[in-house]
């Protein structure tokens, strides 16, 4: 009977160990690690052989225009003289919290856009939660957020590239 109650004992404290084991894992992931800052974003530079900055900053406003609910209010800034385009746009992710249920979250995040002869640059960073003011600082947030930025950075380029044809914008000419 003393044999049966120290199996017993023994086997409840096993559970008890792995249950917390798995308990610190899950805690301990890498979802939870933290994301350096400069990490945050994402920037790429576009090349668009043969055309002029006037051409670029045409298509980067038009861009906007299509991509956004409301271009005017994405824009802070626009001035051709210098080639620069700033903005804050919004976007949904959705965040694997380890349960059964995903959660969504929105973030503001910054965009700069510059342009001149043959080239351009998106910049997309910056982030903070809409509803709390704050920075995502954890995998979980931060990576999910890069990759819509490299997402729309993709957008961007092959608009760029193309004025629109081959995008859901199409092209100004066949209509």
């Amino acid at each position: 009977m003393i044999k049966k109650g120290i199996k017993g004992e023994i086997m409840k404290n096993v559970f008890l160990l792995l249950a917390a084991s798995f308990f610190l894992m899950a805690c301990g992931g890498p979802r939870y690690a933290v994301v350096p800052l400069e990490e945050h974003g994402h920037k790429q530079v576009v090349e668009v052989s043969g055309a002029d900055r006037q051409l670029l900053f045409d298509r980067a406003s038009e861009w906007i225009a299509i991509n956004y609910v409301s271009g005017k209010d994405v824009v802070q800034e626009k001035n051709l003289k210098t080639g620069r385009i700033i903005g804050r746009g919004i976007t949904t992710i959705e965040v694997d919290s380890g349960g059964l249920v995903n959660t969504y979250a929105r973030y503001s995040y910054s965009m700069i856009i510059d342009v001149k002869a043959g080239r351009a640059r998106i910049q997309l960073g910056d982030y903070t939660h809409v509803d709390y003011g704050t920075n995502p600082q954890m995998a979980l947030f931060v990576r999910p957020l890069n990759v819509s930025m490299k997402e729309l950075a993709a957008d961007f380029e092959l608009y760029l590239r193309t004025g629109g044809a081959g995008t859901v914008a199409g092209s100004n000419d066949e209509w």
